[in-house]
């Protein structure tokens, strides 16, 4: 019970942390790292075969996966519509 609770709140955080490299930088890179990052644990994980290839811990690692891309893209909408809002507040200085 505890272990899911601990595993619980470090997903929470790395998508809380996904969320701002994703919002806050730049370069799209950046937040694009935890999901690669996330993709080759996985992938090694169950290669290696410290996760059995059972379907339950399959379908909650892509979902897992899917979820955090999912965020990634989110982010970068969400960071170009900052950057837009920026633009028009500088033009409308500039006009008046």
């Amino acid at each position: 019970m505890v272990v899911n609770l601990i595993i619980t709140f470090f997903v929470v955080g790395v998508i809380f942390v996904e969320y701002l490299l994703c919002t806050r930088l730049k370069s799209p890179l950046w937040g694009g790292l935890i999901p690669l990052l996330l993709l080759a644990g996985i992938s090694y994980a169950f290669v290696s075969g410290r996760f059995p290839l059972e379907s339950k811990r399959v379908y909650s690692s892509i979902m897992l996966i899917i979820f955090i891309v999912l965020e990634w893209g989110k982010g970068r909408e969400k960071h170009g519509k900052m950057q837009q809002k920026e633009i028009n507040k500088m033009k409308a200085k500039d006009i008046d």
